[in-house]
């Protein structure tokens, strides 16, 4: 070709595609760069977090009971706790309805409790004045009737009657009614200098 034939429209045609091309894989190494650098950095979904909680997009588990919970149903994905407290009731219990009176002063915090002590059934009747034990001579709960107070070991129909503090009734009688609450009533009971009327209601 002659420099005379020279055709500046096929040149810059010619150049602009190849400056084009160029474009086009500059552009494709920089997005290829990008994901590989996104990728790289992305949390991690099962970084645990500062209190112990697995993190992420999966569901979180403590990784301890000392630790906290997760979001998940599993709080102790390790096993149960070691240890565990289960609370028995008393074969009966009441603090409602209980009265106490003690050398004519009324008692207050009244409350009364009842269960099963080896062979004996044992109520026991407190206030913020006295705390009275009963003992009847039965192994279960006492059916409604009297009970005659005995210093000795009671039998079925009898009872002991005696202060927390110390010293027993040597006589009187305790009327039980059976029912819910169960209710024993006792009046003038004297245990040394002491007079006791009340009504616990176990």
């Amino acid at each position: 070709m002659k420099f005379g034939d020279f055709n500046s429209s096929s040149y810059l045609v010619k150049n602009f595609q190849i400056m084009k091309r160029a474009l086009f894989t500059t552009g494709s190494i920089f997005i290829l760069i990008s994901a590989v650098f996104f990728s790289c950095t992305k949390t991690n979904p099962y970084a645990a977090s500062g209190n112990g909680v697995v993190a992420g997009n999966g569901v979180g588990y403590a990784n301890s009971p000392g630790q906290g919970f997760g979001t998940g149903t599993n709080p102790y994905p390790n096993g149960s706790p070691s240890t565990s407290t289960v609370t028995q009731p008393s074969t009966s219990t009441s603090t409602g309805g209980s009265t106490m009176i003690v050398n004519g002063a009324n008692g207050s915090s009244v409350s009364a409790s009842g269960g099963v002590s080896g062979s004996n059934y044992v109520v026991t009747h407190t206030s913020n004045l006295a705390s009275v034990i009963i003992t009847f001579g039965v192994s279960t709960i006492p059916p409604s009737g009297n009970y005659s107070i005995v210093t000795s070991a009671p039998t079925a129909s009898q009872c002991k009657f005696a202060l927390g503090s110390g010293g027993n009734a040597a006589s009187g009688v305790v009327s039980v009614t059976a029912g819910t609450p169960n209710t024993a009533t006792y009046s003038n009971i004297i245990v040394g200098t002491i007079t006791l009327t009340g009504v616990a209601k176990y």
